[in-house]
């Protein structure tokens, strides 16, 4: 039995507050996004319908199993101290300060509907066994190990302290490995809030942060080292072959502007990195997008990475944003590791 779903019952009713969001409330929480909003709205409120329906089985366990009141303290007060619990908490927060009495009046209803369907799947630990699997799954469920990968991501991003600090996550260990599709032999950790997005080129792995909802975009691309008098060039002629006047002049000839040049070592390889923008407009609004560029000159390979966080012509916004992520962005490129051949 999987500990994501310790109950089947638990599971069927999980599922079902899933997929049966019923959309008669316009929440308007104010959060960033580059989907529709009702699917932001639909995807918080199954979070949150996710984590009201184990504090519902917690307090069957409590009433059928009193004898179980030691691990049952055990179990809540991890589950309670987790970021998963208290993200739930400030999606409820979010829409009562937003919508008022009528949040609360809905979120009143779904819980019935919820106590409900509890009741008509005869979702109950029959036994005391059960009741224990159930107790042990929140231990679980408070590590990130959840049956349903949207839950945990988009509670991940909900909770205030990632918010103001995104590297918090990644230092919390809420964190999945994950490989190159056309290589294999290179994976990197990304923060469990991020999403996988569909990327123009096969060779880039890409993701947004937020869980899809947000502005910042992650590229990860391994690139074929050049030829130089026909032979390939090592990783070092190439770093070494790397100016900032070079670097400035290539990026002026793709409309964009090189605001800082740096060269290092990232894991004990050859490392520059840089940041640009590029003015572009789109649908008549006029924007500048930010990058930080990471090349890690690899053995075989250089492998490059870049953040973009776009933002208002005539602000810093998106300057400030890629900022406040530059760490989390370090992090993630840090972690890279290349298979031994």
């Amino acid at each position: 039995m999987s500990p994501c779903a310790p109950l089947p019952g638990l599971r069927r009713l999980l599922l079902a507050l899933l997929i049966t969001f019923l959309p008669a409330l316009a929440l308007s929480q104010e959060v960033p996004g580059t989907r529709p909003r009702e699917e932001l709205e639909v995807e918080l409120l199954q979070a949150r319908s996710y984590c009201r329906g184990l504090e519902l089985q917690i307090e069957k366990v409590r009433k059928m199993y009193p004898k179980l009141k030691v691990e049952l303290l055990a179990a809540e007060t991890s589950w309670k101290a987790s970021p998963f619990y208290q993200a739930s908490k400030s999606i409820d927060e979010g829409m009562r300060a937003q919508v008022g009495k009528a949040a609360t009046d809905f979120l009143k209803d779904i819980d019935a509907k919820g106590l409900a369907l509890m009741k008509e799947l005869g979702t109950d630990p029959k036994t005391e066994l059960e009741a224990k699997i159930f107790l042990a799954s929140l231990e679980t469920h408070a590590k990130g190990k959840f049956a349903f990968p949207s839950v945990r991501g988009n509670l991940l991003w909900q909770y205030k302290p990632y918010q103001d600090k995104p590297e918090k996550e990644f230092e919390h260990g809420f964190v999945e490995s994950v490989q190159h599709p056309l290589n294999p032999g290179l994976s990197l950790k990304v923060p469990m809030s991020w999403k996988a997005k569909p990327s123009k080129s096969k060779d880039t792995l890409a993701f947004s942060n937020n869980y899809g909802h947000g502005f910042i975009t992650f590229n990860f691309t391994p690139k074929p080292y050049p030829l130089l008098a026909k032979l390939v060039a090592t990783p070092q002629e190439t770093f070494d072959s790397i100016t900032k006047e070079i670097t400035e002049e290539e990026y002026k000839e793709l409309g964009m502007t090189l605001k800082t040049f740096s060269k290092t070592q990232l894991n004990g390889m050859p490392a520059v990195i840089i940041t640009v923008s590029k003015p572009v407009e789109q649908l008549g609004t006029k924007l500048v997008l930010e990058f930080e560029v990471i090349q890690v000159l690899a053995k075989k390979q250089m492998l490059i990475f870049s953040l973009c966080s776009p933002g208002p012509a005539d602000s810093d916004a998106g300057l400030k944003r890629l900022q406040k992520n530059e760490p989390l962005f370090k992090a993630i490129v840090s972690s890279l590791e290349i298979a031994k051949e």
